[in-house]
């Protein structure tokens, strides 16, 4: 029988990419989608604590209770979903199979994000990653915060050229990085303006995918 897959966006547009990734990778499964916009403005005022944690928790619960395995596509709801995860394997955090490959790649990790709201849950999880994989975490913050409202926009190319720009900056003052970490889901589409780099770029869109389908027994 085909899985069936969930998804928690906090932004309409990874609708599409993710419903695409998933009729590629494993045709015929079914597909859960569920948006709120308004859970990732709240974690940007107020952090993760408090009620809003509680939420998220019962929206991703409600998710895996329908579905074979729930990936949460929002890196700064990550740490929210890796709580739920320590007690429902069905729940997966998008970038944290990113930060693994990330980890297995020889030399240091730049790691370029646009909300500073991921900035701890990211940093954390690579630093996790690089622990796992039995190395000294070696990465450099690359923020692209002035690619956002781009973003907010939906100016999608404005979007990945902004991206591509800083991280081109960054990669040019650091010798010897081994790779180039896409923090959040929505910054895949920058991928693409930097296959020049001379380094390799991941970002975590099918790598999540690829996740959630092993989790559901595929």
């Amino acid at each position: 029988m085909p899985p069936r897959l969930a998804f928690l966006h906090t932004a309409a547009v990874h609708e599409p990419t993710f419903r695409a990734l998933v009729t590629e990778l494993s045709p015929g499964a079914d597909q859960v989608h569920a948006i709120h916009p308004e859970w990732l403005d709240q974690a940007r005022r107020e952090g993760l604590g408090g009620d809003l944690h509680d939420t998220v928790t019962g929206g991703l619960s409600a998710l895996a209770d329908q579905s074979d395995a729930v990936l949460c596509t929002c890196s700064t709801l990550g740490p929210v979903a890796d709580d739920l995860a320590k007690t429902n394997p069905k729940v997966l955090r998008i970038d944290r199979p990113l930060m693994a490959k990330a980890a297995a790649t020889p030399g240091s990790a730049i790691v370029a994000l646009c909300l500073d709201s991921t900035r701890d849950a990211t940093l954390s999880l690579i630093d996790d990653a690089f622990a796992a994989a039995g190395r000294r975490s070696d990465r450099t913050l690359c923020l692209c915060a002035e690619a956002w409202p781009y973003f907010e926009r939906g100016d999608r190319d404005g979007f990945a050229r902004s991206i591509a720009a800083q991280i081109r900056r960054t990669a040019g003052e650091i010798p010897g990085a081994g790779c180039v970490v896409l923090a959040q889901a929505s910054m895949a589409c920058a991928e693409p303006l930097l296959t020049d780099l001379g380094l390799p770029v991941f970002s975590s869109p099918r790598l999540g995918v690829e996740a959630a389908l092993v989790a559901a027994g595929q």
